[in-house]
């Protein structure tokens, strides 16, 4: 066994520099392996991070696929999309044929929208419309709503309306008089709100 008195001044150089070598190899290892798990640590965020943003982005692609898919079907039924402004009178003229009313009078006011204007999004649309009628009996009216109510092409609403005695009787024998007011709701697309 060599005891540090038996030890040379050259030999004792080169022990205590190799113990500093190994000392500072020892120090670099640790330091580098905990620069490494650190490092790993990050990258574990990133991709947690970048997995949940992954997760969000297919979470909205599914909505806007839906709201797309759902917005062809508004568009397919013409509820979004321009108004068939001209078609909705033509309909009105065919209900008054198909039950047989005596007299119907429809009057469609200017578009307007339901609620303030916003670059890119969609508007509630309305039309207000006004109708005079001549009916036969209480059923012509309640026909009439039914028919209105049944519409595919915009929700329509109605905001009153009053039945009275016709003041003055033709040969049609019409027998009441209705006069209603309701609203032709659609949905504007970004390019008619512009």
């Amino acid at each position: 066994m060599i005891w540090p008195a038996d030890i040379s001044k050259p030999a004792a150089g080169v022990l205590s520099l190799s113990l500093l070598l190994s000392l500072a190899l020892l120090y670099a290892g640790f330091k580098l392996r905990a620069d490494a798990q650190e490092e790993f640590a990050q990258l574990q965020r990133a991709q947690q991070h970048s997995a949940a943003l992954l997760q969000q982005a297919q979470h909205e692609q599914s909505a806007i696929e839906q709201a797309l898919a759902r917005l062809g079907e508004l568009q397919a039924q013409g509820i979004a999309g321009s108004a068939k402004r001209l078609q909705w009178m033509a309909d009105m003229q065919q209900l008054r044929q198909s039950i047989a009313l005596p007299d119907l009078d429809a009057e469609l006011a200017a578009q307007e929208a339901l609620q303030p204007k916003s670059a890119g999004s969609f508007r509630l649309l309305n039309s207000r419309m006004q109708i005079h009628a001549a009916l036969l009996h209480e059923l012509d009216l309640f026909t009439l709503l039914a028919h209105l109510h049944t519409r595919r092409d915009a929700l329509v609403a109605a905001r009153h309306c009053t039945l009275s005695p016709d003041p003055a009787p033709t040969a049609s024998h019409a027998a009441l008089r209705a006069d209603c007011v309701f609203d032709w709701i659609s949905l504007g697309t970004p390019e008619q709100s512009e």
